[in-house]
């Protein structure tokens, strides 16, 4: 008799569990997709900041980072970039004033952005599908 008991109260609990246990599930991952789409837009900007950044910093005039990188590669260009070390800020100054630098940091972005984009849709198989108003994912 005490064991029919237990066997019901393991029953009981169970039917209770797996209906608790669904709707936890499902409202844990909608509160994932939900977080997600409204930090994606953010998320997004956050990606083309840092890589317009990480592209700009790698241009080869000193201050910036790529100047560095091209004294590694190339002993020679050091003699060069201290004698022109005065005159590299004020260059890039006008560079960035003037433009000229817009065309090619923007497509370097762009190639980046897009590949690391190829790059998702690879590894999680998403298949874009065009709809009337937009993309559906």
């Amino acid at each position: 008799m005490l064991q029919m008991y237990f066997w019901r109260q393991y029953l009981r609990e169970f039917l209770y569990t797996i209906p608790a246990i669904l709707i936890a599930i499902t409202a844990h991952e909608f509160a994932h997709g939900f977080v997600s789409s409204r930090l994606g837009t953010w998320f997004y900007y956050l990606a083309v900041v840092n890589i317009g950044l990480g592209t700009f910093n790698l241009i080869p005039l000193p201050p910036l980072d790529g100047s560095n990188v091209l004294q590694e590669l190339f002993p020679g260009v050091k003699r060069f970039y201290f004698s022109f070390r005065r005159y590299a800020a004020p260059l890039l100054f006008l560079l960035l004033l003037a433009g000229i630098l817009r065309v090619p940091l923007n497509w370097i972005n762009n190639q980046i952005l897009s590949g690391m984009w190829r790059s998702v849709v690879r590894i999680l198989r998403i298949v874009i599908v065009p709809s009337g108003g937009g993309v559906v994912v």
